[in-house]
């Protein structure tokens, strides 16, 4: 019966200390076109729950923007824009890590901080082609959050605007 016990005390310490370990887990941000919508009068839809977004449709086109330092836009090309408000506030910038496909994104440029938007918001914009349909966003809200991957992809029979 003792011997019990002890199990049954090492299995619940074993337990607890199990539960208190990892990254907390939020649920998806919320997402929509930005303000300027980026992109042009195309579709857009996100499956929250998932963390998939779609663009365009049959017909519709991408516009073709111009590189433009002053919007971080470092290349011309095929661009969508995204809203992200996150799950939770932001109190520092430094906290966020962003990679898109890969790449690193500097988060300063990404993030405003406002009383207007009290979580923040991050504004991406992604170049996309007929090549490029389909791209990984990764974010990490903060240092105890397990990132989280959202996709984001153009619908097929989307047109790409030429220069």
């Amino acid at each position: 019966m003792k011997k019990m016990f002890v199990v049954l005390g090492m299995i619940l310490s074993l337990s607890l200390f199990l539960s208190g370990c990892g990254e907390d887990v939020l649920p998806f941000a919320l997402i929509e076109r930005d303000g300027a919508f980026t992109g042009g009068g195309i579709s857009f839809a996100y499956d929250q729950e998932n963390g998939k977004v779609y663009f365009g449709g049959e017909g519709e086109c991408v516009q073709f923007y111009e590189a433009d330092i002053t919007k971080g836009w470092q290349e011309a090309g095929n661009r969508v824009g995204l809203k992200i408000n996150p799950p939770i506030k932001i109190e520092d910038k430094g906290e966020i890590e962003v990679v898109l496909d890969g790449q690193t994104q500097n988060v300063d440029s990404l993030l405003t901080l406002s009383s207007a938007q009290p979580t923040g918001q991050l504004n991406i914009y992604p170049l996309v082609s007929e090549q490029k349909k389909s791209l990984t966003l990764k974010i990490k809200w903060s240092g105890g959050t397990a990132w989280q991957e959202y996709q984001i992809s153009i619908k097929d029979g989307t047109i790409f605007m030429n220069r």
